[in-house]
């Protein structure tokens, strides 16, 4: 299993002691494919000095990994090429008179971050890519859960205790393998399990089904702490809105030869009218287990809206959320303010 780093968060490499060290060499290698596919060239090479007649020097790597990185989601989940990343880390001390052994590290890098209270260089092994414990569906869709394909081994979908969907996982070592979305292929399933090691664990979450839907559902996928896709439903009252903004200047209408002007031209002239479209999403009543949810939608950096087969690009407007819960408020809801990630008039050049 391939130590897991979640680059959204700094991941750092300490050196090997070597006697007499006057800086060492970092070779970074970033690609995707199987492991094998290693480039001949390095993506960065670092030097660096060592200070204080220390014989080690510390690297971050996450920094530099990021720019590599390829999230989009066209309504297909999918992991695609660029999602997941190989990060190969070869060091080489050097001193005035010697090099040293090469040392090399291999990371299995998502698009993810860990907590503060984590710690530093925090490795996560849980098999699914879901932090929260429960999850909601709507009773027309397929469960779908996101698992890291080199931890779990099999996918459980459970009505009332029974199993009525169960997938094998398989990992033929490739990128493009490593964050499955696996799909229940019956509705109205109640739970999910994912098991793991060797059959003796298994992460359980709860799944509930959404059938009053008096208005149309929005269906918001996002990138969550873990660096996979997932879905959160707003299925009560919307609104949108138009941002517009415009500058104007006062045009001269006056003929000064027959000391006239046209009365049905404009005098204040607008121009650079630019429009934005918003809209606000009401949640409906959900567990209090999904408030992980929607913390990670405000933290996430790659926002979509499904209405129906058509995908939009979103940014989240809000900057702040009030946890709730079922002791301090019984019945729990949230509203998000969202605006699409474009211009209502065409501008891309």
């Amino acid at each position: 299993m391939s130590t897991l780093s979640l680059t959204r968060s700094p991941r750092y490499i300490r050196t090997a002691s070597f006697t007499n060290a006057t800086y060492f060499k970092l070779e970074l290698y970033i690609f995707t494919g199987v492991i094998g596919d290693k480039p001949a060239t390095a993506t960065y090479t670092l030097n660096k000095d060592v200070i204080n007649n220390e014989t080690s020097v510390t690297f971050e790597i996450n920094e530099l990994v990021r720019d590599y990185y390829e999230v989009n989601f066209n309504g297909t989940y999918t992991s695609s090429a660029g999602q997941v990343l190989w990060i190969i880390a070869d060091v080489t001390p050097f001193s005035a008179t010697a090099v040293g052994t090469l040392v090399s590290t291999t990371f299995l890098a998502f698009d993810g971050y860990t907590n503060f209270k984590d710690n530093a260089n925090f490795n996560y092994i849980e098999p699914a890519l879901v932090t929260a414990s429960a999850i909601q569906v709507l009773d027309t869709d397929y469960a779908i859960i996101p698992v890291n394909a080199e931890i779990a081994e099999t996918v459980n979908f459970k009505l009332n205790g029974v199993t009525v969907s169960t997938h094998s996982i398989t990992d033929n070592g490739n990128t493009n393998q490593k964050i499955q979305y696996i799909t229940s292929t019956v509705l109205n399933v109640d739970q999910v399990d994912v098991v793991y090691d060797s059959g003796t664990r298994t992460q359980t979450f709860t799944i509930e089904l959404i059938d009053e839907c008096k208005y149309p559902v929005n269906k918001v996928v996002f990138l969550n702490k873990l660096g996979a896709l997932q879905n959160l439903y707003f299925f009560k009252k919307s609104a949108e809105n138009l941002d517009v903004k415009r500058d104007v200047f006062q045009r001269n209408l006056l003929n000064e030869v027959a000391l006239t002007y046209d009365v049905f031209d404009h005098q204040s002239k607008n121009f650079n009218i630019m429009g934005n479209e918003s809209i606000v999403l009401n949640t409906g009543y959900v567990l209090e287990a999904m408030n992980d949810s929607f913390k990670e939608l405000l933290l996430s950096q790659y926002v979509w809206m499904l209405r129906g087969a058509v995908t939009y690009p979103m940014n989240v407007k809000d900057s702040n959320i009030a946890y709730k819960t079922a002791l301090n408020d019984r019945l729990i809801n949230y509203t998000i303010n969202f605006s699409y990630s474009f211009d209502t008039i065409n501008n891309v050049h």
